[in-house]
């Protein structure tokens, strides 16, 4: 039987890809050292803003260098031209079922703890935060998100089905998603959060302004919704004067007021390790299975001028190979009984390739590696 490529490479980012929905989909995944197969251990999905990628969102939100030493392991998936479809679009790009696949594909490769799956993310990686809390609440244990909002569409088809752990985090003088207005495609941040205290069923309200530790020209306000249904909670933290920003973050966006009194992405990991879910769905291999009539080896890899495909094929295959932006630089058809394909690399780009070999009766997707 095909495998995917296990990702074994520690203690660095890795760049992987996922074939969904008919298009291919890219995503960084973080592993600490620390990391056992013979341990179960927690997946947070971090998703970039509109515009952004997995890149910067990981350099932005330092949420590798909290994996390493916490033991999680952390994703940084790729939207579609760079953007999430939280419920803008209906029938457009299916955000929603990509990254319910990508919990399978890194739970197949890796130990992770099926109730301690959480989502996060910026701007319109925190728009997909709150749609997953909604839709895939039955996998997402807890969500958190950052200068983002909830769509018109999801308020109102919103029904998780028991109460979700949400913290969100917002500035005042957000420009980008206003903290107090909305329109007619998104929620102002207080209605989100009367929708999650609803669902929860939370019963009281406390608020308390955090200490100002820098002075940055803003503060941040606590607000705690408290004895909410099954252990859950409600957060908010109120990022007054704050901008369009993740709190903590060391790089600072221009003409955009970042708040240093709290670390984000600290709140939100200790925010996710209080709450586990309490009767997650169990991990899918379905999807990633299949057994096509041909066996293969790649060599060697890493790879100079020449990359060698051994099979021994019983189906007609057809080899494409990927950059990691997705373009296809090499697409070719092999009739079924070939043995060994040499193939000329000297044109190929540096770094890393992907190698998709389909037959009739599968597809698999291989990383090699040219220097």
């Amino acid at each position: 039987m095909f495998s995917f490529f296990p990702m074994i490479a520690k203690t660095q980012t890795q760049i992987d890809s996922l074939f969904h929905d008919n298009i291919w989909r890219y995503y960084r995944i973080h592993v600490p050292a620390v990391y056992s197969p013979t341990k179960a251990v927690p997946l947070i999905i971090n998703m970039h803003g509109l515009g952004s990628n997995g890149f910067e969102e990981e350099f932005y939100t330092r949420f590798s260098l909290i994996s390493d030493t916490a033991g999680f392991i952390v994703v940084y998936p790729e939207g579609v031209q760079n953007a999430w479809n939280a419920g803008f679009v209906l029938g457009g790009t299916d955000d929603l079922g990509f990254i319910s696949s990508l919990i399978d594909r890194v739970a197949a490769s890796y130990s992770i703890d099926p109730a301690s799956v959480y989502a996060t993310g910026m701007s319109n990686g925190g728009f997909m935060s709150h749609y997953l809390g909604c839709e895939l609440a039955d996998r997402i244990a807890a969500i958190a998100s950052v200068a983002g909002s909830m769509t018109v569409y999801v308020q109102g088809i919103c029904d998780p089905g028991r109460a979700v752990p949400v913290l969100h985090i917002h500035g005042t003088n957000d420009q980008v998603v206003p903290y107090n207005s909305g329109n007619l495609f998104y929620r102002p941040v207080e209605t989100v959060m009367s929708l999650w205290r609803e669902n929860n069923q939370c019963q009281t309200a406390d608020s308390v302004l955090l200490p100002d530790k820098v002075n940055e020209g803003s503060t941040v306000t606590r607000f705690d919704y408290g004895e909410c249904a099954d252990s859950s909670e409600v957060i908010l933290y109120r990022v007054n004067n704050g901008g369009h920003t993740w709190p903590g973050a060391l790089f600072l966006l221009p003409n955009e007021n970042t708040n240093q009194d709290i670390d984000a992405s600290l709140e939100i990991w200790e925010f996710f390790s209080r709450h586990q879910h309490p009767n997650p769905r169990p991990f899918s291999t379905t999807a990633l299975e299949f057994e096509p009539e041909t066996s293969f080896r790649l060599f060697p890899n890493p790879f100079q001028t020449s990359l060698n495909i051994e099979m021994s094929l019983k189906e007609e295959t057809q080899v494409e190979v990927f950059s990691v932006s997705g373009k296809c630089f090499f697409s070719t058809q092999y009739p079924q009984g070939q043995e060994v394909i040499r193939l000329n690399t000297q044109e190929w780009p540096e770094g890393v390739c992907l190698v998709k070999i389909q037959t009739p009766s599968g597809v698999v997707v291989c990383k090699v590696i040219k220097y």
